[in-house]
């Protein structure tokens, strides 16, 4: 897989912790990340720029600040 390119995808099944975390740092590395999870709450609350868990610079990584 060649993660310099933005062809690749990654999809990421749910998005709490480990999620949300993983999904950030695939981004940084350039691939185009589809994040799902039942949980509507978890959902709405990243899209609202909040992330599910407090994470040293998960912030940061999501592009929330």
């Amino acid at each position: 897989m060649n993660k310099d390119s933005n062809s690749e995808t990654v999809a990421v099944l749910g998005l709490w912790h480990l999620g949300s975390t993983y999904s950030a740092c695939f981004a940084k590395l350039g691939f185009k990340v589809i994040g799902l999870d039942t949980n509507k709450e978890v959902v709405e609350s990243l899209r609202s720029g909040i992330p599910p868990v407090s994470e040293p610079g998960l912030k940061e990584l999501l592009g929330i600040c």
